[in-house]
């Protein structure tokens, strides 16, 4: 006879699991002690919803889904609003919970919650292992179902009396499923022929093929096929600055595949596509198929389902047995010229030294100094700010907030994205309302050894939501998104990292500078004055 628990340990080891993050909890305890028997890299921190945070930004620099060990009840729920976050940049993820002893469900047991139910709305599938036998079996479920499809985070809760039930250990397989969807050579072909006969092609993908792990695939299918592949990651949609002028080559488009790509709010629901645009549709999920068919009807001239990295690659083979690719350069410079445009302006802004600080001088300050390294990995999170260091910085190994438009996750992110790639250079960008979600994390950077940089934009305010007082009700009724001008140094100096203020360009790069040489985590204080985040428009 063996604990449950332990099968579960080794469950999480066959699978391939390497690292979890995790917060302790009473019903997790007899999991927590099997996982003390094996080599796992056991990450604790110090709020619910940032390991899951740092699941994902495993998940997505990883390209396996990250583990996140969370305990029941209020734990449990404190997690939720990360699960979201996973979905909407379709990471692939792991949650298992606690759950209070099942014997005691219905009875009012302690932090008794309908946590399955619950978590069902924030993830691709969610259940609550209801015999001993089945807590491992529903690891390897959990683990194939979160990467499997259109990736995203899997729920499991465990009653810790099951965890802590004797049983007959027993096998189970932890091979990944190859019931996958695939396109056909002959689907592929059709469609880069549709493709190839159009004068001003697009591919229009979602977050996943934006992850670090898949940069690679998303610029060998552009190459293979000659046409230009836009990723769409940002809440901003259409207007995300890191994009330039996406909306004009939107409405250019006559022919758009889309790749995975969910035509919601990002896309105005469809519209941001011109009337006469034709659309080609490749999806994992046959409701987006039947949504793209409803919005476009009979402008669609393929829809097939596929899991978008294995269509890509499909793709890629057939385009590089085609003979003869019919090259749009005109075409291709034209998109790219406008994914590219800045402003002029932009560099006066960026070299003056003014304080507080522009965004786009933080931005200059910053590019000298990652442009002399060699692997850098940014992390950004916040409103305005961030949008200006999406847009000002250039495009590198990035993780962001995302489709779901939350803010808080940044610090999580860069610690993981530090212990998933230690040579790696970590730089975070957050503003200040955002460095109040997860501080205290800075405590688990300094426990973990992890060197990240982090860049705190300072203009004491919720200024996404003041500039839209600002915009829609006048500056007479801006009131409720004023914050204090806190030392954010001075907080994660006290949990052990380097800190500075920066008020200019020359303490900024003095900072840097230092924070580079000290090998410690660290967090500038920028003294920012708040700008409205960049709409760039390129002239024809």
């Amino acid at each position: 006879m063996i604990r449950a628990a332990n099968l579960v340990a080794h469950a999480l080891e066959q699978v391939g699991v390497q690292t979890i993050f995790a917060m302790s909890g009473n019903q997790l305890m007899p999991l927590f002690d099997a996982l003390f028997d094996h080599q796992f890299q056991l990450v604790h921190i110090r709020h619910e919803a940032a390991a899951v945070h740092m699941a994902d930004a495993w998940a997505r620099l990883k390209g396996t889904p990250g583990i996140a060990l969370i305990p029941a009840g209020p734990g449990f729920a404190n997690g939720l609003s990360a699960s979201y976050s996973a979905v909407m940049a379709e990471s692939p993820v792991v949650v298992i919970s606690g759950h209070c002893p099942l014997s005691q469900v219905g009875k009012g047991g302690f932090q008794e919650m309908r946590q399955a139910e619950i978590a069902g709305h924030f993830a691709k599938d969610s259940w609550t292992v209801e015999r001993a036998d089945n807590l491992a079996p529903s690891i390897v479920r959990a683990y194939e179902l979160a990467q499997s499809g259109r990736p995203g985070p899997v729920h499991v809760s465990m009653p810790f009396d099951l965890l802590n039930a004797q049983i007959e250990p027993g096998e189970f397989s932890h091979e990944v499923g190859s019931d996958r969807l695939v396109i056909t050579s002959l689907i592929a072909e059709s469609i880069l022929d549709s493709l190839n006969e159009s004068e001003r092609p697009l591919i229009v993908t979602g977050p996943l093929l934006n992850q670090p792990h898949n940069r690679v695939l998303k610029s060998s299918l552009e190459k293979a096929t000659g046409i230009p592949v836009v990723a769409m990651e940002s809440h901003r949609g259409v207007n995300d600055p890191s994009l330039g002028d996406l909306t004009a080559i939107l409405k250019e488009a006559d022919i758009v595949l889309l790749l995975g790509k969910i035509v919601d709010f990002s896309l105005q629901f469809g519209s941001a596509l011109s009337g006469q645009c034709r659309i080609l549709s490749l999806d994992p999920d046959p409701h987006q198929l039947k949504r793209v068919k409803n919005i476009f009807q009979d402008r669609v001239l393929v829809s097939a389902p596929a899991e978008i990295p294995g269509a890509s690659r499909i793709l890629i083979a057939a385009a590089n047995r085609n003979e003869v690719v019919k090259l749009k350069e005109g075409w291709v410079n034209r998109v790219s010229s406008h994914l590219s445009h800045r402003p002029h302006e932009w560099q006066e802004l960026g070299g003056r030294d003014h304080s507080p600080m522009h965004p786009l001088q933080v931005c200059e300050v910053v590019e000298k100094i990652v442009s002399g390294l060699e692997d850098v990995i940014l992390v950004v999170d916040g409103g305005e700010f961030g949008q200006w260091v999406q847009a000002g910085i250039k495009n590198r190994c990035r993780i962001i907030n995302g489709l779901s438009g939350s803010i808080g996750s940044s610090l999580p992110f860069a610690i993981a994205a530090q212990l998933a790639e230690p040579r790696a250079r970590v730089f975070v960008f957050m503003g200040d309302g955002t460095a109040g979600f997860h501080l205290s994390e800075f405590d688990t950077a300094v426990r973990t050894g992890s060197p990240i940089i982090a860049i705190i934009g300072n203009d004491a305010k919720w200024n996404a939501e003041h500039q839209i007082q600002l915009r829609d009700y006048g500056r007479e009724r801006t009131f409720a998104c004023e914050l204090l001008p806190t030392r954010y140094d001075v907080a994660a100096g006290a949990f052990g990292c380097y800190s500075a203020k920066a008020d200019n360009r020359s303490e900024l790069e003095t900072g840097l500078n230092l924070a580079l040489k000290s090998g410690m985590p660290s967090c500038i204080n920028v003294d920012l004055n708040g700008q409205a985040a960049p709409v760039i428009r390129k002239n024809a």
